[in-house]
């Protein structure tokens, strides 16, 4: 059989609904499943302290973790995941300098599979999202619905957003990593 197959290029752990909008913009752009995970659809946020709960709550092994994405992971001879990330896009809010420190230098997953595999890439916002949006010429109106705000500047200004978010320094934000990664596989194909 000679069938070109999309794999699932990575998963994206949410912080809350602000978040989710954004990958689900990005999603739609780039045409791609991005898996996005989130907590009550956005509605409860995961924080820092709170992603291994989370993704253990869902994927305990790396067994379920493929049995749950099928076909849809490239696996190798040793059935290690292959060309695949779980990214997590996660506002610093009021985590702790330590706690914060040990998310974006990956000590905070050692003890679980996803970090053993180095399937993971923490992204941040310092301080959050809103604040780093609204400083870079795309106001948030923080006792306004932000999903709504966010939603309808990636509707209608999409490049003009992901131009922003490419140019934000480290001590902002790392999202490009996200955003090249995305680029590099886009055409991440093989043939089954």
């Amino acid at each position: 059989m000679n069938r070109i197959v999309h794999y699932l290029p990575c998963s994206i752990v949410c912080h809350g609904e602000c978040e989710l909008v954004l990958v689900k913009q990005i999603q739609s752009k780039k045409r791609r499943d991005l898996n996005p995970l989130s907590r009550d659809s956005g509605g409860h946020p995961i924080m820092i302290n709170t992603i291994n709960s989370f993704l253990y709550s869902k994927y305990p092994d790396r067994k379920l973790y493929i049995k749950s994405n099928k076909d849809r992971l490239c696996l190798g001879k040793d059935k290690e995941i292959v060309n695949h990330k779980i990214f997590t896009i996660m506002d610093k809010d009021d985590a702790s300098d330590d706690l914060f420190e040990s998310y974006k230098n990956k000590d905070l997953f050692k003890d679980y599979w996803w970090g053993q595999d180095n399937l993971i890439v923490p992204i941040y916002f310092v301080p959050n999202m809103d604040t780093v949006f609204s400083k870079h010429g795309f106001p948030i109106d923080t006792k306004g619905k932000k999903p709504a705000q966010f939603f309808k500047y990636l509707t209608t200004q999409y490049d003009s957003v992901i131009d922003m978010l490419r140019s934000l320094r480290p001590n902002e934000s790392n999202i490009s990593e996200l955003l090249n990664y995305l680029d590099e596989i886009k055409n991440n194909t093989y043939k089954k």
